[in-house]
């Protein structure tokens, strides 16, 4: 639309040129045949100044960073190298018409990806649908498509072969119609459902992160109260067991009593019944010393 206005633009300027600058004595001939011959060169203008329209998206589309390193990778013979970096230009700036076209050529030769090669085609389209590409593009897209039908050729005949099986039936033997926008779709829609699902991982591996550090932290904590309560306690005194004292002992000599004994230990004779109640199983309930017997003095 804009090309024929601008034709139609220089056309009738072209006109008032010509009638403008007639001399009175030309004959009509004459002057139809300047009119045709400034039309003709108007036309050849325009149609230059497309050409360079054309190129300038070019220029415009490759000066691009990422797109100048794509095409760097593919120059080295890094193919794979390339088409991430036409993918990452694209995330970058999705209206790049010439990085949909360069990624497209790409997925189709080399990585035989016919499902997005004809998605970046299309994509070309939309954004340069006045290109002189048109015809070479949709030839490139018709061929995608027999390709993309060819390679889900034994995908479809096996799946023929499990439904016969299953069901006793059979189904068509040619594959549908490859409808590669809503193909595209579903890739998108995976892609998606990729990106959220990494996004949980990291996030559950953080608040694995997070709940280990909170148990060390709980157990850091534990372990402080309880060194503080030990301090604040105070350790009991060991019970007296009477193992820990000296254990006295009188050997009974003649002439000795337990008040005797008493008396010499303690200084009080009235205290032989400590001494009796000691070693009342070495004295049988008796109160009979034998000479050379041990006695435990309490």
């Amino acid at each position: 639309m804009r090309q024929a206005l601008r034709l139609n633009r220089i056309g009738h300027l072209c006109h008032e040129e010509a009638m403008s600058k007639t001399p009175q004595g030309w004959s009509k001939a004459s002057v139809t045949t300047r009119r045709v011959v400034l039309l003709v060169l108007c036309a050849v203008g325009l149609l230059s100044g497309c050409r360079r329209d054309a190129a300038w998206l070019d220029e415009r589309d490759l000066s691009e960073p990422l797109v100048q390193k794509a095409r760097a990778k593919e120059r080295e013979g890094d193919q794979t190298g390339a088409i991430e970096l036409y993918a990452k230009a694209l995330e970058h700036n999705p209206l790049n018409a010439r990085a949909h076209m360069d990624i497209a050529v790409l997925l189709q030769q080399i990585e035989k990806d016919y499902v997005s090669a004809i998605y970046h085609y299309r994509r070309y389209l939309e954004l340069r649908p006045e290109t002189e590409k048109v015809e070479m593009i949709e030839e490139r897209i018709r061929l995608a498509e027999q390709m993309l039908v060819t390679q889900l050729q034994p995908a479809w005949q096996r799946v023929q072969e499990e439904w016969s099986e299953e069901t006793g039936q059979e189904i068509p033997a040619s594959i549908p119609t490859v409808d590669t926008n809503k193909i595209r779709e579903y890739e998108d829609r995976i892609a998606t459902l990729r990106q959220e699902s990494e996004s949980l991982k990291r996030r559950i591996t953080d608040l694995t992160t997070d709940l280990r550090d909170q148990k060390a932290q709980v157990q850091r904590l534990t372990s402080a109260l309880a060194s503080a309560r030990s301090r604040s306690t105070p350790k009991p005194e060991p019970r007296d067991t009477g193992l820990q004292r000296v254990v006295r002992t009188h050997r009974v000599r003649r002439g000795d009593s337990l008040s005797r004994i008493a008396k010499e230990v303690y200084g009080d004779a009235n205290a032989w019944e400590r001494i009796y109640q000691a070693n009342r199983d070495v004295l049988g309930g008796e109160n009979k010393l034998r000479v050379g017997q041990v006695l435990i003095i309490p």
